[in-house]
């Protein structure tokens, strides 16, 4: 069934150690994200992607990466701040921001 539409699919695990204040610093991923929560709790927060005039040439899918800075304080209000518990699932759209911070194991 994973392959019913013919499109790659790729899958990544993230293990974080307890307490980590910023697990993931903020970041646009070039695929759509699902995240399950298996383990301990998560907050995470998403953003609308950011206005591309801002950052002319930058690549809206890898925002946050490489030399590219992302700075939390620029990209105001987050649209989602969650906490994913076991059993939780989040759908992140392609080139939105996200972060995440391990709030126990």
């Amino acid at each position: 069934a994973i392959d019913a539409f013919g499109l790659p699919v790729c899958t990544n695990a993230y293990a974080t150690g307890a307490g980590a204040r910023v697990s993931a610093p903020p970041h646009t991923d070039k695929q759509r994200v699902l995240v399950m929560q298996c383990h301990g709790a998560k907050r995470w927060r998403v953003w609308p992607p950011p206005d591309p005039s801002k950052n002319p040439g930058a690549d809206p899918l890898a925002r946050g990466k490489g030399t590219d800075a992302l700075p939390l304080d620029g990209l105001g209000e987050p649209a989602l701040d969650c906490t994913l518990r076991p059993g939780d699932a989040l759908y992140v759209p392609a080139g939105w921001p996200h972060t995440t911070d391990t709030l126990d194991c």
